[in-house]
Parts: structure tokens; C-alpha cells; sequence
């Protein structure tokens, strides 16, 4: 599902009838949209920000143009820090991003107030992600003009390895600047634009290729979490295991669709693609970015 800038009107792709899948970028007027979790989660408050999973987090904003339109409207996503100038987040997030000069990296906590933010200098989609659109390769990387500063933290990507031990089930830490549900209600605060955390327990769908985190005990992904990170401790270390891609939503009966204001779409499964089915992409560009920056030198 791709959400138009200026209008919450979005447009669901059924999957084997009984089910529908949207991505989770938001291009919503969050100025006054307050509220108090991921999907259940905590916010993170500025004088926590140096002992918090946030620190491996940033929030994306960029300009879109609505192509049956052709208004502008500002589109939020989420990414995670994994060198310190280079942030990796979800392709889909990009594919309508006319130049890197759209794009703007928030290092605070909200998109609000005190605003920390910085300038990027390029971005590249995975080859073979389609542009908008949720997929097996839905990643991207961000870098950005200047490193981040000193309270954020470089995250490690998890190997197959890591995601094998895994699979089965792994307490896991949801961060993102997403919206606390997923009603269209226009009368119910979203939340959109504050960094919160929550606990999850996520499994990863070989078949389907992706991580799953079960959102019916109130815990999850919304709109405006896409590109954010399935976070996991392993020996001491935090680990990205998945960026987020999509929720995947099954009504429970027959007249559910078209799903209506009240319907809370992000109520089922938060899904996100396996760092290790993309590592080869990002190892490559990482090394790229090194070699670039030594020969600056």
C-alpha cells in the first residue's frame, strides 16, 4: 500500500482474499498528533537518550510528490545507525524521493520540538527492491553529509547465524517514530513523530521470508515505522535482525473490507526483512563508503 501525501486514504493490495498488506511510511500532518506508544510502547524521553535503544535509531523525513495530484507532502519513516555517517532503512522509503537534498535525518526524539537534524549526501535502494513497494528487498542506505552525533550508537548487523538461533522465537525491541494504531479514525490522536520503544517476541517465517511479530497483544508497528529496526541482544551486543517493511492485516469476517475508519490495521503482524538475506547489499556498500572516505583523506 503506498499513502499519498496530504490524504489518509490508503490503498490495500489483497493477498489470498482474506488478508492485506500495506507498508508502514506516513505521510501524515502529525504537528499536533500526540500519544504514548510505538504500538504499546514507551516514549523515549531527551534525558534518557544516552542509556536507550533509541540511540541506534533516527527518524527520516523527505518530500514526495503525489504523482494524480502533484501536491508536495512530507513523508516519515525510521532507520538505524549502522556506521556514522550511514543509516539503513527500508527501499520503499525512497523509491519516490526525487534527490537526496528532499531527505532530512532527525537525530531527537520528536519531530517537533528542539529538532535536531541533519543534511544527506546520498542514497541507494537495493537492486532489486521494486520502488515503493514492500518486498523481499526492501532496503536502503542513507549517507549522510555529516556522522551523527556523539549520543547516537552504531548498531550490528546479524549474520545468518544470528538469525538461525533465532528463529524459533526471540525477545526482541521495537523503536520507531510510528503511529500508536492503526485506526483512520480522524478524531483519535495518532502519535505519529516521537520515538517510543516496546518489547516484542519476534519469529522468523522461513517460507515467507520474513521476521513476524504477532501485534495482537498490542505491541508493534504502525505508519511511519518503516525502515526501523528489529533489535536483539547477543552477547553483550545489540544486533539488527530486520527492517521493518509492512503490517500484515486479516479481517476477521467476510464484511470487513473495505476496512472501515474504526479498523485498526496495524492489530495483527508487524513483518520485517531479514538482515541476512540482504548482507551481501549492505557489506558492499559499506566497504564503498570506507573506500571513499580514505581516498578523501
Amino acid at each position: 500500500m503506498m499513502l499519498r501525501p496530504h490524504f489518509l486514504l490508503p490503498i490495500f493490495a489483497l493477498c489470498l482474499i482474506s488478508c492485506s498488506k500495506h507498508d508502514l511510511r506516513s505521510n501524515e500532518n502529525f504537528g499536533s498528533q500526540i500519544g504514548t506508544g510505538i504500538v504499546g510502547g514507551t516514549e523515549i524521553k531527551e534525558e534518557a537518550r544516552w542509556n536507550s535503544d533509541g540511540n541506534y535509531v533516527v527518524g527520516i523525513q523527505s518530500l514526495v510528490k503525489d504523482p494524480s495530484t502533484g501536491k508536495i507532502g512530507a513523508m516519515i519513516c525510521t532507520g538505524s545507525l549502522i556506521a556514522p555517517d550511514l543509516v539503513l532503512t527500508a527501499a520503499h522509503c525512497l523509491g519516490s524521493v526525487a534527490s537526496p537534498q528532499d531527505v532530512i535525518v532527525i537525530y531527537s526524539e520528536n519531530f517537533m520540538t528542539d529538532v535536531i537534524a541533519g543534511s544527506v549526501k546520498s542514497f541507494v535502494l537495493h537492486p532489486k527492491s521494486k520502488n515503493g513497494e514492500s518486498d523481499s528487498n526492501d532496503v536502503a542506505l542513507i549517507r549522510l553529509n555529516f556522522a551523527a552525533p556523539e549520543w547516537k550508537k552504531i548498531v550490528r548487523l546479524a549474520d545468518w547465524h544470528l538469525n538461525f538461533v533465532s528463529a524459533l522465537g526471540v525477545n526482541a525491541k521495537l523503536v520507531g517514530f510510528g503511529k500508536t494504531h492503526g485506526s483512520l479514525d480522524p478524531n483519535r490522536p495518532t502519535g505519529i513523530g516521537i520515538l517510543r520503544e516496546t518489547d516484542a517476541v519476534a519469529k522468523l517465517d522461513i517460507l515467507g521470508g520474513v521476521w513476524a511479530v504477532n501485534q495482537k497483544t498490542g505491541h508493534g508497528l504502525c505508519s511511519g515505522d518503516s525502515g526501523s529496526p528489529l533489535l536483539v541482544r547477543w552477547k553483550k551486543e545489540v544486533y539488527v535482525l530486520g527492517v521493518a517493511r509492512s503490517v500484515l492485516y486479516r479481517p476477521h469476517s467476510k464484511g470487513s473490507l473495505p476496512l472501515q475508519p474504526e479498523v485498526d490495521q496495524c492489530a495483527d503482524q508487524g513483518q520485517y526483512t531479514p538482515t541476512y538475506k540482504v548482507h551481501s547489499f549492505i557489506k558492499e556498500n559499506l566497504l564503498a563508503l570506507k573506500k571513499n572516505q580514505a581516498s578523501a583523506k
